[in-house]
């Protein structure tokens, strides 16, 4: 009706999937052929030892998380009791295990620990009993 011509510009060759291989991927995938990779046993084989690995590396986090949690209990333990052992009140007393920082008189309306009470502290600690690089504050 127009008098034009419509031209096709959808080629069959480029609309249908051709997988096109190496010589190299051919030389791979006959081997494999060969030596029996793609048996369903093979491939069972494989998978198993994915499940694996995988149940490997869970179990090796879970622990590592535990072992973790372990060390920050048991820090938190031993400066607890070396604050108690030097005569102070632990009620207003705080270990942060994340910076590693043990805060005095953080709360304001608990007995606070004097000045004195504190250097005290500081001077005579054990710090081989302390985490490694604690620091302590008074605020």
């Amino acid at each position: 009706m127009t008098g034009q011509t419509w031209e096709n510009p959808y080629k069959p060759e480029n609309e249908r999937f051709t997988l096109k291989l190496t010589d190299e991927e051919r030389t791979t995938i006959t081997n494999r052929i060969n030596e029996g990779y793609y048996r369903p046993e093979a491939v069972q084989a494989r998978k198993d030892e994915e499940k694996r690995k995988a149940y490997e590396k869970k179990r090796a986090e879970i622990i590592n998380d535990c072992k973790k949690k372990q060390q920050k209990a048991e820090n938190e333990k031993r400066v607890m009791l070396a604050v108690l052992d030097a005569g102070l009140s632990l009620r207003n007393v705080i270990y942060y295990d994340h910076s590693n920082e043990l805060v005095f008189n953080w709360k304001d309306y608990e007995t606070k620990v004097t000045e004195n009470d504190f250097n005290k502290f500081v001077s005579s600690v054990n710090r081989s009993l302390l985490p490694a690089g604690i620091t302590f504050k008074m605020k």
